[in-house]
């Protein structure tokens, strides 16, 4: 047996509750991992709150209980035959996204295709923290067509965008950094070339109105992403909006560089499993300074 978070009904962190069930088994081209550390995204928030299209899957389908959680990093403990994968292989990755997840349980089955090995030395912490976040840096600046110049990041505090600044600065891009929760006076907005929204809504207007021509925007947030797309090109500028793809041959390589150290990403709070809506509430509330993750069989510090 194990255990899992499930929530049975939309809600606040309240609907979060523990459940004990049997142990999955692998098909024949999944593994099972037994879970080292599970990370907590906005989208694991927005959905438990009965927002965005994964939660009307859930509700469509009847998919109750329902396991949140779509980064994990972990030890393979059963394979299917076809898997591709080892029992005591280290992995991690982003699962089963846009979908359904289920990674806030002890063991997760998942198809070996979806997973990437943890290079040797890089924490199973840092391995959990960085999928989806990772991949969500890497993919919106490679929206951006034109050559590197200034870059406004804005939400540059939060898991995202202290990838996007390091990222962007390794390919070449003057970054100006700025925080979620420390809005720019409009006499501090300077002209940039392109902008990675990470916040969303009127705080991204003053930087489209002095950005330069020719400039580029993206917007991760789904909800203003269509009226800031539209502001953008009133300015006559492109505006473009991103949904993260799962891509392990990118998140490769930026696992690579993390184990390289040219690729950090700050540990903002670690929960045990039974404390899920805690965590969710520190993520909720912002202000994390970096990713929140819940630990099953690793250390907390």
């Amino acid at each position: 047996m194990m255990q899992r978070i499930v929530i049975n009904q939309f809600g606040g962190p309240e609907v979060l509750s523990l459940e004990t069930v049997a142990q999955p088994q692998p098909g024949l081209t999944e593994v099972v991992v037994k879970t080292a550390y599970a990370a907590l995204n906005p989208i694991d928030l927005k959905t438990r709150q009965g927002l965005g299209w994964a939660a009307a899957a859930i509700g469509k389908r009847g998919l109750w209980p329902f396991c949140p959680g779509y980064d994990l990093s972990g030890t393979v403990v059963a394979v299917g035959a076809e898997s591709g994968w080892q029992v005591g292989d280290r992995v991690c990755g982003l699962v089963n996204f846009p979908l359904p997840a289920g990674c806030y349980a002890e063991q997760v089955a998942v198809v070996g295709e979806e997973l990437v090995a943890v290079p040797v030395g890089l924490p199973l912490q840092q391995a959990a923290a960085l999928p989806l976040a990772a991949l969500t840096a890497a993919q919106s600046l490679a929206l951006i067509s034109r050559q590197p110049g200034r870059l406004a990041v804005l939400g540059a505090a939060g898991a995202v965008g202290q990838l996007v600044v390091q990222l962007a600065r390794h390919a070449g891009w003057q970054v100006v950094a700025v925080g979620r929760h420390c809005p720019q006076p409009l006499e501090a907005i300077t002209a940039v070339d392109a902008i990675i929204d990470l916040v969303g809504g009127d705080a991204v207007l003053p930087w489209l109105a002095a950005m330069n021509a020719a400039g580029e925007l993206v917007t991760v947030p789904t909800v203003t992403a269509p009226a800031l797309i539209a502001a953008a090109e009133s300015h006559g500028l492109k505006g473009s909006g991103l949904l993260v793809a799962p891509d392990t041959a990118l998140l490769a390589r930026l696992l690579a560089q993390a184990a390289a150290g040219t690729l950090t990403l700050a540990i903002g709070g670690c929960w045990p499993l039974v404390e899920a809506g805690r965590a969710q509430r520190q993520l909720a509330a912002g202000g994390c300074g970096g990713k929140v993750l819940l630990q099953l069989a690793g250390e907390c510090w």
